[in-house]
C-alpha cells in the first residue's frame, strides 16, 4: 500500500472534528485529551509514507484546532506476531506499548477531572 491508498480523515470525520471544535467549551482541551491512532501501518510499503500520513493527519487536525495533536502509528499485526513468535522487536515496532504508555500517562494526568 502506498500513501495514496492510505485512508486519512474522510469528509465525515472532518465534519465531526469541526463540530467538536464549535461545541467543545475548550477545543484545545479536547486535543490535549485525545490520542489519534494511525492503524495498519504494516500495510504501508515505506516508512516515509507513514511519516507523510502522520504529517497529513497533523495538518488536517491543526487546520481545524490550530494545535498539534498526538498521533501514534500502530500495527496490531506486528504486535500479535511479536507476541506469538516471541519477537520483542516486532512488539516494539508495533507501537502498541507506546500507545499503552500514553493512555496511562493521560489517564493519570486527568484522573482528578474524570472522577
Amino acid at each position: 500500500m502506498n500513501i495514496n491508498e492510505f485512508k486519512l480523515f474522510v469528509e465525515k470525520e472532518i465534519e465531526f472534528l469541526k463540530r467538536i471544535k464549535n461545541h467543545w467549551l475548550n477545543p484545545e482541551e479536547f486535543i490535549n485529551r485525545t490520542i489519534f491512532v494511525l492503524s495498519m501501518v504494516d500495510e504501508v510499503n515505506d516508512d516515509n509514507d507513514i511519516d507523510l500520513a502522520i504529517s497529513k493527519m497533523n495538518n488536517q487536525i491543526n487546520e481545524i484546532f490550530q494545535t498539534n495533536p498526538l498521533i501514534i502509528p500502530i500495527s496490531a499485526k506486528r504486535y500479535k506476531n511479536g507476541i506469538v513468535d516471541n519477537k520483542m522487536i516486532l512488539v516494539k515496532k508495533s507501537n502498541i506499548e507506546e500507545l499503552q504508555i500514553k493512555i496511562n500517562e493521560m489517564s493519570e494526568k486527568l484522573i482528578d477531572v474524570i472522577l
